[in-house]
């Protein structure tokens, strides 16, 4: 009880004062009657805090709550009331003390060889002496409240004097407290934008260290599938023995994908498959740097440079990869290298990705026991660059062949030594296209005698009166016919090749064109400085 009561006097304290002013002044206000201070001035009014008056926003706060407080009229009067009793009773005192010594030293004086004096003449004095204490105490208190005025109107002279000098430096610099408050406030804009930025940089960092350890533990576990993996079918397994000094047993390079489908392990096509170790932004720029610099020295129009990219079948058909090598970060590195070319240059890049998930629901776009993409992919890749060029190429049907006219012998199941009856691949035939002859006279030039042929052809009935040059890997072998009928001439440079190659071959053509497939972008750099040494 006594707790509570304690709680409800200390709230009483402190909110009756404020209730009892409401009150009163709600009363003077209705009677006419409002008590206000009479001050020569206008009392400070709380203004709505902004950006600008952030910095001295509490002081304008206090001087509001100093000029409207509860009663502060009344407190106020007090304090003078008793600032004057006790001013006068310390002023009359010592006045009159320091009055009885004056005069009891001038009457020490004057009475000098007097003592004879007449009681009138004491009694006048006495009178006198009366007079002089009333005036003291009357001059004390005059001098009290000329002090109180000499002493706020010096203060007054120094703040004016302050504010001159304030106003003097502003003008000198032409600065207006305006504009001094905006610069203060674009200040602390500017250092909280900082503070922000540090603070999401350390978050993005601390969000890339996450991703690259768990994409380097993504990684060792995709390797350790591999390792531990045995490839089988429902009636026989392949045994790993690589005693048996077969070098060409690569079963290590191979993964048993779902439904007769295999996939590639070599190079980077684990990496680019999980999606992680993209390139860093100093490798994009790089990147694109060199890409320009080909550009401008082997084509005349921009738009004639193309950098084509051919997906890795893990991307296109991840649906049939086992949950190992999954992709884990919803990009990838080749995605991320074309959306920084597209968004810093106009160069040409070409990643016919869409294309083939569009196509592929009609028709299969790669081999299941082959890396490289069939005749359909082929031809997709070849109808995607041609568009880019500005072409187009006439419409074709896709056709099924039943049965296997012939065994394709893919490199996957040339790696692992992939029995027959394990493939299932489908075949087409590309009506408008693979049923007629190639349009074209051929020049094989194996000037580099090493079996990566130098290909030259002339179209005898070019759709297009351009010449093309391809530095180009295997994957260009089924956009051959696409490629090699629709342009008036064509030369495919192996990128093997390239430093072996006149640089004749490279020179004077009308399209330049770097085809790459994904898996190998990691040396496109390289390459690209080998294509600038011609």
């Amino acid at each position: 009880m006594k707790r509570w009561l304690m709680l409800f006097l200390f709230l009483l304290v402190l909110i009756g004062p404020n209730i009892n002013w409401t009150f009163i002044n709600y009363m003077g206000k209705q009677t006419g009657s409002e008590t206000r201070l009479n001050e020569n001035r206008n009392l400070a009014e709380l203004e709505p805090l902004t950006l600008e008056n952030l910095e001295y926003y509490p002081s304008l706060v206090e001087a509001y709550i100093n000029d409207h407080a509860p009663f502060r009229t009344e407190i106020i009067d007090f304090h003078t009331y008793i600032n004057l009793k006790l001013f006068n009773s310390i002023t009359t005192t010592t006045s009159l003390t320091q009055n009885t010594q004056r005069s009891e030293t001038k009457q020490s004086k004057e009475t000098t060889g007097q003592s004879n004096a007449t009681k009138a003449d004491e009694s006048k004095e006495s009178a006198s002496n009366q007079e002089t204490k009333s005036k003291i105490v009357i001059d004390g208190i005059q001098n009290f409240f000329l002090y109180n005025l000499e002493k706020k109107l010096e203060d007054a002279a120094i703040q004016e004097t302050e504010v001159e000098s304030v106003t003097s430096e502003a003008e000198t610099s032409r600065e207006t407290e305006e504009e001094i408050r905006e610069k203060s406030s674009a200040k602390r804009m500017e250092e909280a934008r900082a503070k922000i930025a540090e603070d999401a940089t350390a978050e993005v960092d601390q969000s890339a260290v996450a991703k690259k350890v768990a994409g380097q533990q993504a990684i060792v576990d995709a390797r350790e599938a591999l390792e531990t993996q045995v490839l089988e079918n429902p009636k026989e397994k392949i045994i790993k023995e690589t005693e048996s000094g077969d070098d060409d047993l690569k079963i290590n390079l191979v993964i048993q994908g779902k439904e007769g489908w295999f996939f590639y392990a070599g190079e980077d096509s684990i990496i680019d498959s999980l999606g992680v170790e993209p390139f860093t932004d100093e490798q994009h720029a790089n990147i694109l740097d060199k890409l320009i610099k080909v550009r401008n020295k082997f084509t005349k129009e921009n738009r004639n440079f193309v950098l084509f990219i051919p997906p890795n079948k893990e991307r296109i058909y991840s649906e049939y990869l086992p949950d190992q090598y999954k992709n884990i970060t919803g990009t990838s590195r080749v995605e991320e290298l074309v959306k920084y070319i597209r968004k810093n240059s106009d160069i040409n890049v070409v990643y016919p990705k869409k294309e083939l998930t569009d196509t592929k629901p009609i028709c299969d776009v790669y081999y299941k026991s082959d890396t490289h993409w069939n005749m359909v992919g082929g031809y997709v890749g070849a109808q995607t660059l041609i568009k880019s060029l500005m072409g187009d190429m006439p419409p074709v049907t896709f056709q099924k062949i039943e049965g296997k006219p012939f065994v394709v012998g893919g490199d996957l199941q040339l790696m692992a030594r992939i029995p027959d009856s394990w493939i299932n691949d489908t075949y087409y035939n590309i009506l408008g296209l693979t049923d007629v002859p190639i349009d074209a006279k051929w020049i094989i030039d194996d000037v580099n005698k090493t079996g990566k042929d130098l290909l030259v052809g002339e179209a005898n009935n070019a759709q297009d009166m351009r010449s093309i040059v391809m530095v180009r890997d295997s994957y260009v072998m089924n956009m051959l016919p696409e490629l090699a009928s629709y342009f008036s001439k064509s030369t495919f440079i192996h990128w093997q090749e390239v430093r072996n190659t006149p640089s004749e071959y490279f020179e004077g053509s009308d399209i330049f064109v770097i085809e790459y497939v994904e898996r190998y972008l990691r040396d496109l750099e390289k390459l690209l400085d080998e294509i600038l040494a011609k």
